[in-house]
């Protein structure tokens, strides 16, 4: 019994690629684009936890 092996050519791409395609796939099935922004409010001196 013979087993063929398929060689893997993985291809390697950036943070930003990934992440424009993650996007682009959403958009694709309807869903709307929005920039991105931070977790902070912009000159809030209050003291902020962000729980993830």
């Amino acid at each position: 019994m013979s087993v063929r092996v398929k060689e893997l050519n993985p291809v390697i791409r950036t943070s930003a690629e990934i992440r424009q395609a993650f996007l682009s796939y959403f958009a694709e099935q309807g869903h709307t684009v929005v920039s991105s922004s931070s977790l902070v409010p912009a000159n809030d001196p209050t003291l902020l936890f962000t729980n993830a």
